[in-house]
């Protein structure tokens, strides 16, 4: 969990996209989900962001992304781990649903 938590701290950070785009591509949805917050991600890589099969990072690059896309899990949306404006560095300490591994199958987009 410790480097999960470095890497979402160093995708939140980060102001090199080329950087964000190698942590995009992480196996840690935090450290996915932080990059998909940051300006400094390319859309280029917010669009591959958006088709993340863990619907709480591809929600956050949609949110930023310019062009959309539309769910087909929309009442997901509306679940509260997705939807979450917290700090993906500070999710365990927040939220008792974060502290359970954060994989209830309602946030996935694909399954």
């Amino acid at each position: 969990m410790k480097r999960s938590i470095e890497e979402a701290i160093q995708a939140k950070k980060s102001t090199d996209s080329k950087e964000l785009k190698k942590l995009s591509k992480s196996s840690h949805y935090k450290v996915r989900r932080a990059v998909s917050r940051n300006p400094h991600t390319t859309q280029k890589t917010l669009k591959k962001l958006q088709n993340d099969p863990i619907l709480n990072v591809a929600y956050m690059a949609n949110k930023f992304a310019i062009k959309k896309i539309t769910f087909k899990d929309s009442p997901s949306l509306t679940y509260p781990c997705v939807i979450c404006e917290e700090d993906e560095s500070e999710f365990h300490n927040i939220c008792v649903t974060c502290k359970k591994n954060n994989s209830p199958k309602s946030t996935k987009l694909f399954s």
